[in-house]
C-alpha cells in the first residue's frame, strides 16, 4: 500500500471552547496517533472555532484552498468524527463530492468509512445525524432563550446605557452602564 499524506482539521463551535476547553487538542492528538499508526504523514493541520451549520469558515476556507493547491501531495483530508466536518448534509456532500474529483477522500477516523457503493447509506447516517443534533441544539437553545425572556431575563447584548451582567445564582441580567447612562437620560428627554 502506497504511503498517504493527509491533512488533518479539528473544530469546536465557539472562540469560548478553543480557549477553556481540551476538545481541540483531544482532537489532534487522536488523529496524529491514527496517522501513526497507519503510517500516514501528516502535512498540515487546521483549527477551527465556528459552528459547522455551513463552510463559510476561515480556517477550512484556509484548508481547502491549501488542498486545492497542493493537491498531488494530499491523499486524506481526516477529522475525528463526522459532525467536525459539516453539520449540513448537503454541503458536506458539495464538499466530499469537490474533494473526491481531485482524488482526495475526506474521512472521519471514529467513524471511518470505505470509498466503495456500500459506504453511501452509512456516510449518509453520520452526516444526517450531525445535521439532526444540531438541528436539536438550536431548537433547545430557541425554547431556553423564550423561557429565560418570559422570566424577565436578558438573553442578548445589553443595549446602549447598560451592560451584561450576572447575579448572585450567575444568571444573565442588564445592569446600568454608568458612562452611557447620562447620554441614555439626556436622550429621553429630548
Amino acid at each position: 500500500m502506497k504511503e498517504q499524506n493527509a491533512v488533518i482539521y479539528t473544530r469546536v463551535s465557539t472562540t469560548d471552547q478553543k480557549m477553556h476547553g481540551y476538545s481541540l487538542e483531544n482532537q489532534k492528538k487522536r488523529i496524529e496517533q491514527y496517522c501513526e499508526s497507519r503510517n500516514i504523514t501528516i502535512v498540515k493541520h487546521y483549527e477551527e472555532d465556528h459552528s459547522a451549520k455551513n463552510f463559510n469558515r476561515p480556517e477550512y476556507k484556509k484548508l481547502k484552498d491549501f488542498v486545492f493547491k497542493n493537491s498531488k501531495l494530499i491523499d486524506l483530508i481526516l477529522t475525528v468524527k463526522w459532525d467536525r466536518f459539516s453539520r449540513n448534509i448537503m454541503e458536506a456532500y458539495k464538499e466530499i463530492d469537490c474533494f473526491k474529483k481531485i482524488g482526495i477522500i475526506v474521512n472521519a477516523i471514529d467513524q471511518e468509512i470505505g470509498n466503495d457503493i456500500s459506504s453511501i447509506p452509512t456516510k449518509a447516517i453520520y452526516l444526517a445525524f450531525a445535521e439532526q443534533d444540531n438541528a436539536i441544539r438550536s431548537e433547545n437553545t430557541k425554547h431556553g432563550m423564550r423561557e429565560a425572556m418570559r422570566l424577565g431575563r436578558w438573553v442578548n447584548n445589553a443595549p446602549k446605557g447598560y451592560k451584561n451582567a450576572r447575579d448572585e445564582f450567575n444568571k444573565k441580567v442588564i445592569v446600568i452602564d454608568s458612562q452611557y447612562a447620562h447620554l441614555i437620560r439626556k436622550a429621553y428627554k429630548l
